[in-house]
């Protein structure tokens, strides 16, 4: 079930990348979004999994994205019995002193960051490190500016971005495997 939740801030543009990368789409996204999760040995305590999947209300495809990684993320938890449960609600981004009210008042235990944010990715990424709550995404450049993962596309094949301080303070602890496969920025 998909709920409508509001928070809020203003957000300008990307940011810039060192990966250059594809778009991906949304059910590859959570694909592999949810292989990452399952090397994540702090993964089953977050269960059941509550995702915030954060747009900006102004920007139409910011919220298209959302849209499409929303229903993406309850199709690949309806077919898989290890994801059930999952909830997934979207969440206008506005202000940030609106947003830590409403992901505790909704138990948020993951926040995916969709399109359209630029400066606010770095505020949203010290919320998420306060609240030892992870971040993701689907826009590369949000990794350098603090998002722990990024699931992109790059050369036509998926790829992973991790950065590693942010996840540990996020609250994720990233088996070494999956280290060993992604671009990890320190």
């Amino acid at each position: 079930m998909v709920a409508a939740l509001v928070a809020g801030s203003i957000c300008l543009l990307e940011p810039r990348s060192a990966f250059a990368t594809e778009i991906m789409s949304a059910e590859q996204q959570v694909l592999l979004l949810f292989r990452v999760l399952s090397y994540d040995a702090a993964q089953a305590a977050r269960k059941p999994l509550r995702i915030a999947v954060l747009y900006v209300p102004q920007k139409p495809s910011s919220r298209g994205a959302a849209n499409e990684i929303s229903r993406a993320l309850e199709q690949v938890g309806q077919r898989h019995p290890a994801l059930r449960g999952t909830q997934v609600g979207l969440l206008a981004y506005r202000k940030m002193e609106e947003l830590e009210p409403v992901l505790i008042r909704n138990s948020i235990n993951l926040v995916y960051l969709s399109t359209g944010f630029g400066p606010e990715t770095r505020a949203i990424s010290n919320l998420c490190n306060r609240r030892s709550i992870p971040s993701v995404a689907g826009v590369a450049g949000y990794v350098t500016a603090g998002v722990a993962v990024g699931v992109v596309q790059s050369n036509g094949r998926p790829r992973i971005v991790v950065n590693l301080p942010a996840s540990r303070t996020q609250g994720m602890r990233l088996h070494g495997s999956l280290l060993r496969l992604a671009t990890v920025v320190r």
